[in-house]
């Protein structure tokens, strides 16, 4: 049996809170559009997306991230301005951008070699940090979503997760299956 797993920073309570209540705004003026939004505590920082592994291979990703997160200090983060998915002409997810710091830079490339050296593929795309807040179900004009900007939210990673996904139809649902705790 396989599990859908990533790897992920959740953002505190208290953050997610203030992100929900700054994004109010915002949704009431994209309310008339096929918006779903995600719920609060669902937020998250997706690091690596794993797909379906077995206990053998989460297992052994775990031994691996162990390594990685003992020797890795607590960051601190910063949400930025709001993004589109795939781009701002065809938007499909609404996200919220996180500056990229050097140290989450430097744990990103740790992560990966790490993978890399336990033989999982890593993306060759450049890891863009962001935070998805909602999923376009059909088609609409950006120039109608993409007006409006959030408070810019600080706050401190002290954790890194291994999720499960479970895919439900009313939207995704996770579970932490380890936390790495950052120095």
């Amino acid at each position: 049996m396989t599990k859908r797993v990533f790897l992920a920073i959740n953002l505190p309570d208290e953050i997610k809170k203030q992100i929900a209540e700054s994004l109010e705004k915002f949704k009431k003026k994209n309310n008339t559009y096929d918006i779903r939004w995600i719920y609060p505590e669902n937020y998250h920082l997706t690091l690596h997306f794993f797909g379906n592994l077995n206990k053998k291979q989460i297992s052994l990703v775990e031994k691996g991230l162990d390594e990685v997160m003992e020797n890795t200090p607590s960051l601190n983060l910063k949400t930025g301005s709001i993004g589109y998915l795939p781009n701002a002409r065809d938007p499909r997810i609404i996200f919220i951008k996180i500056a990229e710091t050097e140290m989450l830079h430097h744990l990103i490339e740790k992560i990966e070699l790490t993978l890399e050296n336990l033989h999982f593929p890593i993306d060759k795309k450049p890891w863009k940090g962001h935070l998805s807040i909602a999923r376009i179900k059909n088609y609409i004009k950006c120039e109608k979503v993409c007006e409006g900007s959030l408070p810019s939210v600080s706050f401190e990673v002290k954790s890194v997760e291994l999720m499960e996904s479970h895919l439900d139809p009313g939207g995704s649902t996770y579970t932490v299956l380890k936390s790495f705790p950052l120095k």
